[in-house]
């Protein structure tokens, strides 16, 4: 028998994953703010992953699966590569710029 029980390793599962959900949620909404857009599409993936935990269809679980991937893509391309708006929005001013980095010479 292992150290840690099944349920000890749910329980350490289940706080590890809201420990670093709740971040990650933030820093998602804030970005989807910036971008104009509601802060409620970070909630996509979460609910993808709830739902598809629920399911106990083996076709539905194939389709929340490639539903999934083809989200995550777009979240990567809608959170790290696509720009935020350039003037005032809804939400507020952007973001000040990052300070630019000089490389010493």
């Amino acid at each position: 028998e292992g150290v840690v029980t099944a349920a000890t390793a749910r329980s350490l599962r289940l706080f590890l994953g809201a420990f670093v959900l709740a971040p990650w949620l933030a820093i998602d909404w804030k970005r989807f703010h910036d971008r104009g857009r509601t802060g409620l599409l970070a909630l996509i993936c979460p609910g993808l992953a709830v739902v598809s935990r629920v399911v106990d269809q083996p076709s539905i679980a194939v389709a929340l699966s490639w539903t999934q991937l083809c989200v995550a893509l777009w979240l990567v391309y809608a959170l790290a590569f696509a720009k935020g708006d350039a003037h005032e929005n809804r939400f507020g001013p952007p973001p000040p710029p990052w300070p630019s980095r000089k490389v010493a010479s």
